[in-house]
């Protein structure tokens, strides 16, 4: 059984409301990425960077990236599974969607919408990832706070980092943990490689100071076994 763990604090001070003040970040490496998943990285984040999230309103990420077409200026990219490498449209969206999806969970946001990929993603631990294909699978966050919020985007060479500003400290923190379950196959084809079934589960526990006030299961994922070409 492995143990995974997110964690991050956020003070309880409140402050005026005129300022912005960084609530939360979280970031994953793009230091593998082509060029072409960079590039549609980089348009994702230009059309995310400064978006505003109401108070008790849904974001909702095919809203604002759009579909990853040709006539929207996505291109087809690399993405790296556990075992492979295929190309998709869009390659790289769901690296966006994902990072994002982390940062909103560690702020206390709540799920309205969010699916996992058939196999592990290489940019995220097992059952913290979020796909989207535009018109079937969206991400949309729940913000529950009576506050405005505004989201950073920002894309180097080697990582993509998505940040909360607002104009009042939140007064809990949270963390994510998972843990994994592994099924073993009944019948192996010994001639080819495979990766075994797992069950995730996914953890949130919020914290007032270095108080726990609740460990909530937010979903389980499983991911069926597979053999590889």
């Amino acid at each position: 059984m492995n143990l995974f763990l997110i964690f991050f604090f956020v003070g309880l001070q409140i402050l005026s409301a005129s300022e912005e003040i960084l609530l939360q970040s979280f970031s994953t490496s793009i230091e593998k990425q082509n060029s072409d998943v960079k590039r549609n990285l980089a348009l994702a984040v230009e059309k995310l960077n400064g978006v505003r999230i109401e108070p008790n309103s849904v974001f909702s990420f095919s809203d604002i990236v759009g579909e990853a077409s040709v006539q929207n200026g996505f291109v087809a990219g690399r993405v790296f599974y556990w075992n492979e490498a295929i190309y998709e449209p869009g390659g790289g969206l769901c690296q966006v969607s994902s990072t994002l999806f982390n940062l909103l969970l560690l702020s206390g946001f709540v799920i309205k919408e969010r699916h996992k990929h058939s196999q592990p993603v290489s940019y995220v631990p097992m059952g913290l990832d979020a796909t989207i294909f535009y018109g079937k699978k969206n991400l949309k966050m729940l913000n529950p706070y009576p506050q405005n919020f505004r989201l950073s985007a920002e894309i180097t060479e080697t990582s993509l980092t998505f940040s909360l500003y607002g104009n009042l400290q939140l007064q809990e923190r949270f963390e994510l943990e998972t843990e994994e379950e592994e099924h073993e196959l009944p019948i192996v084809k010994k001639e080819k490689s495979y990766r075994n079934a797992f069950s995730v589960y996914v953890y949130r526990k919020k914290y007032r100071g270095e108080n726990l006030l609740e460990t909530s299961l937010l979903y389980k994922d499983f991911i069926p076994a597979v053999y590889f070409k």
